[in-house]
């Protein structure tokens, strides 16, 4: 039986050069950051870091796309179960308010909004990702309680 081949983009080497370059992206800005400095602060080589990521613009997309998908996925969870309406909008709001407040999340909007006038596309990305798509999640739950009368949601 042949060995079954690993997705790189799960495997632990992966999520470590995400966390290591948003926390360097967020320190340092998108420009001062260089492929080399994220190699060693890893620390794996360029070589694999490359076998990752095409280059700096697609690490940085990759690393925001993430965290965009983490917030996604707990949003699926929470509005998944089958609580009380009351239970899952407070913990909803809960968990919006924690990525809100959380000083990583602001510095790494920050970095967004500001490499975004030299990569525009950046911007369209991250809507795309996280507060569009989270809002379609959202609505699609009240949507589904205005249909079963658990909630009267007109618009």
């Amino acid at each position: 039986m042949g060995r079954k081949k690993l997705d790189p983009n799960t495997s632990a080497k992966h999520v470590q050069i995400l966390k290591s370059a948003g926390k360097m992206f967020v320190r340092h800005g998108y420009t001062a950051v260089s492929m080399d400095a994220i190699a060693d602060a890893v620390p794996v080589s360029k070589r694999t870091l490359y076998n990752h990521f095409s280059d700096k613009k697609a690490l940085f997309t990759a690393v925001m796309q993430s965290r965009c998908q983490q917030v996604a996925h707990m949003l699926e969870q929470t509005l998944g179960t089958e609580r009380e309406v009351e239970h899952v909008l407070t913990e909803i709001a809960n968990h919006y308010m924690d990525i809100v407040l959380d000083v990583e999340a602001v510095d790494m909007y920050r970095t967004l909004i500001t490499e975004s006038y030299q990569f525009p596309e950046l911007g369209v990305l991250f809507y795309e990702s996280g507060p569009l798509r989270s809002r379609s999640l959202f609505a699609d739950y009240l949507k589904e309680l205005d249909a079963k009368k658990i909630l009267r949601v007109p618009n």
